[in-house]
């Protein structure tokens, strides 16, 4: 007896703890809190300083960038909308040319590269070869201002600018200057060899008229009123994509207690008819895109956000409290005579029709914000798709009650 009495009460114990629906439905509510929570977790408007050239690379990256950045999106994020305010636009940097010094090659620089004869570089050590003999380079001339510039510039550092002046024979002689710059322990040419650089002298000040009073530009003496003209009339004969870069020096002002000034260099490109600054330039707008978490992706969205005003619930006999309630929630006549399966859908149809007359075009979403009175009052959310001439309703916030 007492055998039969202690297998039962096993068994007792056995099917209450391999089966208890109050546990079941205790981890689901907190899975499902979870989810809500990760889900709130994502915001309804963002504004991120990231610039786009067009608006399709725009709605490309962005729509990567909400998936990357919520990845927790889950079933309570099915159909919510995050609108994204970011720079439309092009930002081109400033041409980064600008000379910290200069280096005129002397005789004794000639003379230490096997070029003191005549005091020059020329066209033959324009090539590939060895400097010195027994090394292969690329290019003699820039490995012999290599070495000048190694000796006397020992304390070089990554990034140091230096324009070298000298003299070149090619069927006569003529001066060069070309900037160097010190890249991963060597002496490289910087600038683009398809892009002239020139630096304005103290003469080109005088001859612009008011850049001549100091030497310079400021924010009085803005570069773009008169650079466009120096160059027309020092390159008369430019050619369709042809580009210059213009180091100028920029008077910054009083900073700090003292005054200060610094070198700057825009690029103008000749389109044919003038030359227009190609860099840098800022030709950037704020623009919003919104996206859609549908099916488990982010996509953009055309959707309108409307938050509904005291007209709007004025026209369907809401205005009293300017919100809907509880027993608008349910089946009945809307307008009087006129049966339908939802009195608060079936009112917000009507001021989208009638009070939103522009976003009546087919396939247009739209999300509409309103009060809601249900033991308080709330924001709800109903987006809506017009198809077919109707509303319809794609999601919402609260439970209707024909869903």
């Amino acid at each position: 007896m007492k055998k039969l009495i202690l297998n039962g009460f096993l068994g007792l114990s056995l099917l209450f703890s391999a089966c208890n629906p109050y546990e079941d439905i205790h981890d689901q509510l907190e899975i499902d809190v979870k989810l809500q929570t990760e889900n709130d977790a994502i915001p309804e408007a963002l504004s991120l300083d990231s610039t786009y050239a067009t608006l399709e690379i725009a709605e490309v990256e962005l729509a990567e960038y909400m998936t990357v950045t919520y990845p927790r999106a889950n079933k309570h994020t099915e159909g919510k909308i995050t609108e994204i305010e970011y720079n439309l636009g092009v930002v081109v940097a400033e041409p980064d040319v600008i000379v910290a010094d200069q280096y005129v090659v002397n005789h004794d620089d000639y003379e230490s590269v096997g070029s003191g004869e005549h005091d020059n570089f020329a066209y033959y050590d324009n090539k590939a070869g060895e400097f010195p003999v027994g090394t292969p380079v690329d290019n003699i001339l820039d490995a012999k201002i290599d070495f000048i510039l190694k000796a006397n510039r020992p304390d070089a550092v990554e990034g140091d600018r230096v324009e070298v002046e000298y003299e070149y024979y090619d069927n006569g002689t003529s001066t060069k200057k070309v900037v160097y710059a010190f890249k991963s322990g060597t002496w490289v040419i910087h600038s683009d060899p398809n892009v002239e650089v020139y630096k304005l002298t103290d003469d080109d000040y005088q001859s612009m008229g008011e850049p001549g009073g100091h030497n310079n530009f400021s924010s009085s003496v803005p570069p773009e009123n008169y650079l466009p003209q120096f160059i027309s009339s020092r390159y008369p004969f430019g050619q369709v994509g042809e580009a210059v870069n213009i180091i100028y020096y920029y008077f910054l002002g009083k900073i700090d207690g003292e005054y200060k000034s610094e070198y700057r260099a825009n690029e103008y490109t000749f389109n044919g008819s003038e030359w227009i600054q190609t860099a840098p330039l800022n030709t950037t707008v704020r623009y919003k895109s919104k996206f859609k978490y549908t099916d488990g992706i982010w996509k953009v969205s055309k959707a309108t956000p409307i938050t509904m005003t005291h007209d709007d619930y004025e026209l369907v006999d809401s205005g009293k409290y300017d919100n809907f309630a509880y027993y608008d929630n349910e089946a009945g006549e809307f307008p009087e005579g006129t049966t339908v399966d939802n009195i608060l859908v079936a009112k917000i149809q009507t001021i989208l029709v009638t009070n939103y007359v522009d976003l009546n075009v087919e396939e247009t979403e739209v999300i509409v914000s309103f009060q809601y009175y249900d033991n308080g009052t709330n924001t709800e959310k109903i987006a809506f798709i017009l198809t077919d001439g109707i509303w319809v309703v794609t999601k919402s916030s609260i439970t209707l009650d024909y869903e």
